[in-house]
């Protein structure tokens, strides 16, 4: 059984069949086998289905070939007639869509142009608006009527007028613009907007106006401005900040350049703004090359080419360097930090670097390990302790001698290393080496093995940062200790001794009284006869003695008197090392000066100029002081004797951290070779008869300047004076 349809082409395409139904060849046979098959899938009755087969038609070749060309030709005529209905069909419909399109087209961009962000303002060939949207009348705050007709100067500010005249012909010359100007609203107020004019032009080329749109950007402008006053804070804030800084930007330019900078490269800022090629890097190495702050970003090894000292944290780098060329040359050690600016998506718009001065920080390290070195290669043991008795540093010493670690120590305080320190004790402690500044005091040290030594201790007091501080030294003082107990010993049996030999030189030192007084005595009297006879031969029998015997008589006399003035200086000296001592407060130059009036008011005719310092006093005994004085103002005043116009000066100066007090003239001086002679007693280093003397007032004052705990000394040269120096440190 066989279907017959013919199909149907309209326009080249398959739009649909002719279809004719089912028949069957004259002569075929059927399968009633393959039916009754079919009637059961589909679910049809079988003798039904098969009697319907008897009511198929039953078509020769030739009259299915005749059918077939009849509706082929149909199929065709229907083809050409539709595909025609079509054609017109569409036509008419784009027309119709066309027209609605265009309508919709004018109505849609009639509502763009008045829903527009943007104002519009058309305006004529007299620069009057004909046209404006509902966002222009919200810019200016007029209503669209108000708008229509009035001139667009109405809308700007008096000193705006020359540019716009200048826009407007510009348009005239059919050049196109965009630009920022001022409106003036209504009430008064300005507004900035962005202008896009575009000339407007009839087809012959006559200027017939303006089509411009605005962008109200007043707030834009505001952000503008504040962003410029920010960015003028930052700048300023820039400029102020106490580590040199410049910031470059991302075409490497530089764009800030603060003052500490400038004083430390000596480079102007106006010198360098705006300018890039490396040129931030002359002020530094003298050449244009890469810096830390171009390395920002950069690999391991590039930067390590550069800077040796550098590492990384994150995105910013440190490093430290010294560079010889800032300071006018004087150099510095630099510690560098540079970082990238990042806009608000995280993209690098500039890079940021700070340079500060460490060189003192250096310094003060390199001070701080040469103190450190040198605390631990001392013998003391070093504690700095903090207020709370705890150990802030121990040196190498402390480790040592106690036999705990460093991280030991640090942990432990005073308490636990001193075995008589309770704890209590401590504020007192501290309170007292806080306000004496240093104190020096005995303790005992416990070592790890529970072993106790006793130190002297060294403690000093200062504060750093506001806290307060004792850096102790402990010297391990064992072996002083056991010296001590030694001499202690030896001491109880030297005062034994010495008790004894007081007892010895007291005794003594009575039989010398008794002999000096009888030597005086004794000596004295027959002085005094040889003397007085020799005197009453001169004076009663000078007619019966010729010249040469009155000479030896006058030297009898000569050498008696200078015997006798021999024993009142041995017996001086000898009363000068004897005796208590009362030491008091002596103003020396009051002394001086009594002696300087009793030498002058003795020989009133000399020339003798005195400069005796006021206000120097000193602790002594007054009566063997002004024994000094008067011996060594009588030599000046002896030995000036043959010089027309003398000086003779009193003062005191510092020599060797000590205070000598001198007595200096210009008078004959001697020769320093023979010094050593000169404090030995009857040692003179002139002949009696050019100056007297016995040669016993200077052995009197070195005896009194030792008995006072100093020390006595002369400069002279020979017709140019003499000084002589002495110190007093009595012994309370």
């Amino acid at each position: 059984m066989w279907d017959m349809a013919t199909p149907i082409i309209v326009g080249g395409k398959h739009v649909g069949n002719i279809y004719l139904g089912q028949f069957l060849y004259e002569g075929e046979q059927i399968n009633y086998k393959l039916f009754r098959e079919q009637a059961r899938k589909y679910g049809f009755p079988e003798e039904e289905y098969l009697a319907t087969l008897e009511r198929i038609p039953r078509w020769s070749v030739d009259k299915l070939n005749t059918v077939m060309s009849f509706y082929s030709a149909l199929a065709t005529i229907i083809s050409t007639l539709s595909y025609s209905n079509i054609k017109l069909a569409r036509l008419l419909s784009e027309q119709k869509r066309l027209l609605e399109s265009l309508s919709e087209s004018q109505e849609k961009y009639r509502r763009i142009v008045d829903t527009s962000n943007e104002g519009i303002l058309v305006l004529d060939s007299d620069v009057k608006a004909v046209f404006v949207n509902t966002k222009m009348t919200e810019i200016l705050g007029y209503s669209g009527e108000e708008i229509i007709g009035l001139p667009f100067t109405d809308f700007l500010f008096e000193e705006d007028l020359p540019d716009h005249i200048n826009k407007i012909e510009e348009r005239h010359r059919n050049q196109y613009g965009n630009y920022e100007r001022r409106l003036r609203r209504k009430n008064g107020e300005a507004l900035w907007v962005i202008i896009s004019a575009t000339p407007i032009f009839d087809n012959e080329n006559n200027f017939q106006g303006s089509f411009g749109m605005f962008t109200d950007i007043t707030k834009r402008k505001q952000a503008e401005e504040e962003l410029l006053a920010a960015h003028q804070q930052l700048a300023n804030i820039i400029d102020f900040l106490p580590d040199a800084t410049f910031v470059i930007n991302r075409e490497k330019k530089v764009i800030a350049w603060n003052r500490a900078i400038e004083e430390m490269t000596g480079t102007r800022k106006e010198d360098l703004l705006g300018k890039g090629d490396y040129a931030y890097a002359i002020p530094w190495y003298n050449e244009r090359r890469p810096i830390l702050i171009d390395l920002v970003g950069a690999d391991d090894q590039e930067i390590q080419s550069i800077y040796k000292n550098t590492y990384k944290q994150g995105n910013t780098l440190f490093a430290e360097a010294f560079i010889p060329s800032v300071f006018k040359g004087r150099g510095a050690h630099l510690w560098i930090k540079t970082s990238p600016i990042l806009d608000n998506e995280g993209k690098q718009v500039g890079t940021i670097e700070a340079v500060r001065d460490i060189t003192e920080l250096k310094e003060a390290e390199q001070k701080l390990k040469l103190l450190n070195f040198a605390l631990n290669n001392v013998y003391d043991e070093a504690y700095l302790i903090d207020e709370k008795a705890c150990f802030c540093y121990v040196n190498d010493e402390s480790c040592r001698a106690l036999g705990y670690s460093c991280d030991e120590l640090l942990k432990m305080n005073v308490v636990d290393v001193d075995p008589d320190f309770p704890i209590e004790r401590w504020t007192e402690h501290w309170n007292d080496i806080m306000e004496h500044g240093s104190l020096i005091f005995e303790g005992r040290h416990r070592t790890r093995e529970g072993c106790i030594y006793p130190v002297e201790i060294s403690a000093n007091y200062f504060e750093y940062n506001g806290q307060g501080y004792n850096l102790a030294l402990a010297r391990n003082i064992t072996e002083r200790k056991q010296a001590e107990e030694e001499i202690r010993k030896l001491n109880q049996e030297l005062e034994q001794r010495v008790v004894e030999r007081t007892a010895q030189l007291e005794s003594t030192n009575k039989e010398l009284e008794a002999f000096a007084y009888s030597v005086s005595h004794d000596l004295r009297a027959p002085l005094r006869s040889i003397d007085g006879f020799s005197q009453v031969l001169l004076e009663e029998y000078t007619d019966r003695v010729d010249e040469q015997g009155k000479h030896y008589l006058q030297r009898v006399r000569s050498a008696t008197q200078r015997m006798a003035q021999l024993i009142d200086d041995m017996l001086n000296l000898s009363r000068v090392s004897r005796g208590e001592m009362n030491i008091q407060q002596v103003d020396l130059s009051s002394v001086a000066q009594e002696i300087a009036d009793d030498l002058r008011e003795a020989q009133p005719d000399r020339n003798v100029e005195f400069v005796i310092r006021k206000g120097i006093n000193v602790q002594g005994d007054s009566r063997l002081l002004r024994i000094v004085l008067e011996n060594l103002l009588g030599n000046s005043w002896k030995f000036t004797s043959k010089h027309p116009i003398a000086l003779i000066e009193f003062g005191m100066q510092r020599q060797n951290n000590l205070t000598a007090y001198f007595v200096r003239d210009n008078g004959a001086g001697f020769d320093m070779n023979f010094s050593q002679k000169l404090f030995g007693a009857f040692q003179r280093l002139h002949l009696s008869d050019e100056f007297p003397g016995t040669g016993v007032g200077l052995a009197t004052v070195q005896r009194i300047i030792h008995r006072h705990g100093g020390k006595i000394w002369a400069e002279s040269e020979v017709d140019k004076g003499a000084t002589f120096y002495f110190t007093i440190l009595p012994k309370v």
